[in-house]
């Protein structure tokens, strides 16, 4: 899918890819809004002539930050803390540290196949699964012991890439689900394969358990959710959906109803259905966008879709209603990922290569994240206001249209990681005016001027 970049607005930044060699990346564009609400320009800008387009008020600024070709990002978690996030890379896994505004720490570099779809903490966070694989050839879940960063552990039954993991309630089952259209269960205590769950005609796109326990739900391309036991593994009840099944889970009081997003050429949509009968409980469609995946936050009983056509729908569940608070825009190309963490921040990533961090209380931006190439150290954090920082401060280059300002000026006004900490937290400072103008030079002395010789007489 062509990348879509983001055409300049109103007090925007917009951040442009380039190679390492300097040439820009025709097709990567990096495009990162800063939203300047309280900016007021120290000149006003004169009126446009009759006919003329009208002026941005205030400056519209480039930053273009030497990077490569980004790879989709498929797959997010937070720690039970909130305090790392953990994002897919290109054969690596990213830690972000949120609390210190930097990428903390890189993860099975080079260790892992070209796609990396599953992210869960175990352990309280000491462990990482990791599902991923390479296209038609094999897939693995792999247990990442975070302090050290070295396997713990790796179960290779999969044949196919691993599209999504579930942790039962006590903690003891991971469930992985494979495009070799399996379902893996394993017992963690002793790395043991519990069963394998066969069945599906097609990837097998999504997993989760009930909240007892007793029941596992799959799902996937074959378009059928398929509800089994977890006493005997036996299968209890099925749902055949118009299209393609991305996310799954189970809702209502009791448990009853499955929670399924459906995505294709016939039906893209939230869809609810008692598993019992089938019956409609409710329906919710994103058309003109592909549901990918969800996250759930009990705290604010709302529910985030990511969407092929760059937007994260917000639904928010109440007693007698559903509401919709919001949509996240901003992303330019498909969102495949979004996580919530404990303090109802929401992260999620894009084929565009960026993550964005939001409250999701009040669906506001707080901060882009990047890493400027696969498998290094380059990286790049920009809050909503515009202060950021990364790994050097002279990756990042700047171009005004209405201020007099070099480079230096405006790194000085904008490289603050101390206001992309308070960003990250949900405190977000207040925008930054724009860097002056350096003083006119004084104007170079008189010369002297040589008193006039005496007339001779």
């Amino acid at each position: 899918m062509a990348r879509r970049g983001l055409a300049p607005a109103l007090l925007a930044a917009v951040c442009l890819s380039t190679l390492a060699g300097g040439q820009t990346a025709v097709g990567y564009r990096l495009s990162i809004p800063v939203t300047w609400a309280y900016y007021k320009p120290p000149v006003t800008t004169p009126p446009p002539a009759p006919g003329d387009p009208p002026k941005p008020i205030g400056p519209t600024f480039t930053c273009e930050v030497g990077a490569s070709a980004l790879p989709t990002i498929a797959a997010l978690a937070f720690t039970p803390d909130g305090k790392l996030l953990a994002s897919a890379g290109y054969e690596e896994i990213l830690l972000w540290d949120l609390g210190g505004a930097r990428l903390g720490r890189r993860l099975a570099v080079g260790q892992l196949g070209e796609s990396v779809r599953a992210l869960l903490f175990l352990d309280g966070g000491k462990t990482l699964a990791v599902g991923e694989g390479t296209a038609g050839k094999r897939g693995a879940v792999r247990l990442v012991d975070v302090a050290s960063g070295q396997f713990a552990f790796t179960f290779d039954q999969p044949k196919d890439v691993v599209n999504a993991l579930a942790l039962s309630p006590d903690g003891k089952l991971l469930a992985a689900a494979c495009a070799d259209r399996n379902v893996y269960v394993y017992r963690l205590a002793d790395h043991s394969l519990v069963t394998t769950i066969t069945g599906h005609n097609g990837y097998v796109q999504a997993v989760c358990f009930n909240a007892d326990g007793t029941l596992l739900a799959t799902a996937g391309a074959d378009r059928s959710t398929r509800v089994w036991q977890t006493s005997d593994w036996k299968a209890e009840a099925r749902l055949d959906m118009a299209d393609g099944i991305f996310g799954l889970g189970f809702g209502g009081e009791d448990g009853k109803n499955m929670v399924m997003l459906v995505g294709g050429n016939n039906d893209n949509g939230l869809r609810i259905r008692n598993r019992e009968t089938g019956n409609g409980v409710y329906n919710y469609d994103t058309n003109p966008g592909r549901p990918l995946s969800m996250a759930w936050d009990g705290k604010t009983n709302r529910l985030w879709m990511a969407c092929s056509d760059g937007a994260v729908r917000a639904l928010e569940f109440l007693k007698d209603q559903v509401n919709q608070p919001y949509t996240l825009t901003g992303h330019g190309d498909w969102v495949y990922g979004v996580a919530v963490s404990p303090d109802s921040h929401v992260a999620t990533s894009s084929a565009d290569g960026t993550i964005r961090l939001w409250d999701g209380v009040k669906g506001q931006l707080l901060a882009t994240l990047a890493q400027l190439a696969p498998r290094t150290d380059t990286w790049i954090i920009v809050s909503a206001p515009g202060y950021y920082t990364g790994s050097d401060p002279q990756f990042v280059g700047f171009k005004s249209a209405y201020i007099s300002a070099n480079a230096q000026a405006w790194q000085t006004a904008l490289w603050k990681p101390e206001f992309v900490v308070q960003a990250l937290a949900g405190e977000p400072p207040l925008p930054p005016g724009a860097p002056q103008p350096p003083p006119p030079k004084p104007a170079a002395p008189a010369k002297p001027v040589a008193p006039a010789a005496p007339a001779k007489h």
